[in-house]
């Protein structure tokens, strides 16, 4: 049951993962990759899930069976060596055989039971050892109290030295002894294979994930002890696709903020043209229910960079934020970018806004 569970659970992650990324698996035509992946995955959870409705099936006719023959052993004992309507074979009288009957019947109900409810008990006990798990993992350690004004002015806006970094399951190197300086100001973009650790560079500067080693420093401070409050403040992180939030269209914005106020709101989609929308188009404006039919796919994409740039971030991270773009909302996300390319810092993932605007610097990653 635990191993049917685990199946279950990595099945369902992978039908996850591939609706949420289906645009960069379509793009990349790698349709069959997943449809192989998606299958070893679904017949690895239908064997466990047939293995363990055999043993279920099994079990009730199994019970059934040795109580039948139990009852049968004691039958045939007392028919045996019954002699007279009182005395029978080993003392044991009719009265008693009666109660024999009884017991044994009495004594497999529960067990038969027991047996019905073996799947949800091992379930049960399955997702224990999986809160356990959760429980037991090591707390965050408390970040320093590090607010804005402690950030250094006269160093490097973003400084990596020798870093290397490989994931928690493999020895292989994502980044091998990696140095680079990103001064305040800078438009990089980014170019590499699929896969390169162009993503993985930005969770990196984030601090979502710590580097096997050498050191990642904003404003001089390492990134892994900046505190999330602070990240907010200093990154403006578009990815690929928009996450919505249950709430109005306000809540989209603000992620439920209260700090946020309804004028940087409306200067954020003033800048990605989507204020007049909300306000003319969409009744009850930014107090609406969201509901993702309210926006075109590339106004959800605009929607986003709002999200992304309504606290006045010093960095902007975009990746391939074009890939769910109309042409429309392509030509109104670029206009934006440009107007708020020479007020920030800004690093990027995209084919093809790396074409369309241009940057100061191309780092190619391998």
């Amino acid at each position: 049951h635990a191993k049917n569970q685990q199946a279950l659970n990595k099945l369902n992650n992978r039908v996850s993962e591939s609706l949420n990324n289906i645009d960069v698996i379509l793009s990349h035509k790698k349709e069959t990759y997943e449809e192989n992946n998606f299958d070893s995955l679904l017949e690895e959870s239908y064997h466990l899930r047939m293995k363990t409705a055999f043993f279920d099936s099994v079990y009730s006719p199994c019970i059934q069976m040795l109580k039948a023959f139990t009852i049968g052993v004691i039958t045939i004992l007392v028919s045996y060596g019954l002699q007279t309507s009182e005395i029978a074979f080993l003392g044991i009288t009719v009265g008693t055989f009666a109660a024999s009957i009884n017991l044994v019947s009495n004594f497999f109900s529960p067990i038969e039971t027991i047996g019905m409810e073996m799947e949800s008990m091992q379930e049960g006990i399955s997702g224990m050892k999986r809160v356990n798990q959760f429980l037991n993992e090591e707390e965050e350690v408390q970040k320093e109290n590090i607010e804005k004004k402690d950030l250094k002015e006269n160093v490097p806006l973003i400084e990596i030295k020798n870093l290397s970094y490989h994931y928690d399951d493999s020895i292989e190197l994502i980044f091998n002894d990696t140095s680079l300086i990103i001064q305040k100001g800078s438009q990089v973009a980014f170019q590499g294979r699929t896969g390169a650790g162009k993503t993985t560079l930005f969770r990196l500067l984030t601090g979502l994930v710590e580097p096997s080693s050498g050191s990642i420093k904003i404003c001089g401070i390492e990134a892994k002890k900046i505190p999330s409050s602070l990240k907010s403040e200093l990154f403006g992180y578009v990815s690929q696709g928009f996450q919505k939030v249950p709430g109005t269209i306000k809540d989209q914005i603000t992620l439920k903020d209260p700090s946020i106020t309804q004028e940087q709101v409306e200067k954020a989609m003033k800048q990605v043209f989507l204020d007049d929308y909300v306000k003319n188009e969409i009744k009850g404006g930014y107090d609406q229910k969201f509901e993702e039919n309210l926006f075109s796919r590339g106004q959800l994409q605009l929607l986003s960079f709002a999200r992304a740039i309504v606290k006045d971030p010093e960095i902007l991270l975009l990746d391939e934020i074009s890939a769910n773009l109309d042409t429309d909302s392509e030509k109104k996300l670029l206009l934006a970018i440009q107007n708020l390319k020479d007020k920030k810092t800004v690093l990027c993932i995209s084919h093809r806004l790396n074409e369309a605007l241009s940057f100061s610097s191309v780092i190619s990653v391998e």
